[in-house]
């Protein structure tokens, strides 16, 4: 099951903390979001194990009834939602609507154009309905989106797409000047009289080359796994933050340890400080 299950079953088992602070980053819609864990579990879990085509129908009646409380409970807008429609289509497609099953992946896709599952999903069915075009347009705004993606880079070059791969949306030449802590220092803190914050320096890495890091489970989880580097805008000369997300599909895996390998730039940093999370929600 996501992570987020967890958050929101916390509640059931007394752990006020651990769900609010769930509820703190997702708003309080997030109450709701046990329907989608039930719709998710009946799914992923119930669904293989059924063994008749009554059993079946049951099960996905079920689902369709926990994400359509979603739906008529939760804002639109609600961070979660772009998850109610792709399993929403699931459940539709599996019921063999499929055109009312595109329609959802392509709803989460809207709401979520980062989201490769919808774009894998939409793309899919677009090939199982004799639909290449279409295929291809959608999977060449998911590259746009989501640069490096080995998946949708497959799925391009399946259906005929040529290289080189689409620019990505937003992309602009970058120029990096070498500036000195004490100049730098003095530059922040003329931004900060005159009332602007200042600037945040940012650049996301993807662990998409094959094998890096170890991981490899069946296919390239790198291209799931992404690093973040931004300075501390409160210290920009001083602080470097560093945010690692997880997108893997599939439910039980998970990121265990963080590793920082200096190589000979021993001295690179002063000292690592983890957040208020790290240890502390997941040890």
């Amino acid at each position: 099951m996501p992570t987020y299950c967890a958050g929101r079953f916390a509640r059931e088992l007394n752990n006020m903390q651990e769900y609010k602070r769930w509820e703190a980053q997702y708003g309080p819609d997030f109450l709701h979001t046990h329907h989608l864990c039930h719709g998710i579990g009946l799914l992923e879990s119930k669904y293989p194990k059924a063994r008749t085509e009554q059993e079946r129908r049951y099960i996905l009646d079920g689902a369709l009834g926990e994400l359509g409380y979603m739906l008529a409970h939760a804002k639109p807008d609600f961070a979660l939602m772009p998850d109610v429609h792709l399993y929403r289509g699931i459940a539709l497609q599996l019921q063999k609507h499929e055109g009312a099953a595109l329609k959802e992946y392509l709803k989460a896709i809207e709401l979520n154009p980062k989201f490769f599952a919808a774009y894998n999903r939409a793309a899919n069915l677009y090939i199982k309905l004799g639909a290449k075009d279409l295929a291809l347009k959608k999977v060449t705004e998911g590259l746009q989106h989501l640069p490096g993606n080995k998946g949708l880079q497959r799925l391009y070059q399946e259906l005929g797409g040529k290289l080189p791969y689409p620019q990505p949306y937003g992309e602009k030449e970058v120029t990096a000047a070498v500036v000195q802590p004490d100049e730098a220092a003095k530059a922040s803190s003329a931004q900060t009289e005159q009332g602007a914050p200042p600037e945040r320096n940012t650049v996301v890495y993807s662990f998409s080359k094959p094998g890096h890091g170890g991981m490899k489970h069946g296919y390239n989880a790198g291209d799931y796994v992404f690093l973040e580097v931004l300075e501390d805008p409160k210290a920009p000369t001083a602080k470097v933050l560093f945010r690692i997300t997880t997108t893997i599909p599939e439910p039980h895996s998970r990121i265990q340890s963080i590793a920082f390998g200096l190589g000979r730039y021993t001295n690179i940093f002063t000292r690592l400080e983890p957040d208020e999370f790290l240890g502390k929600h997941y040890p």
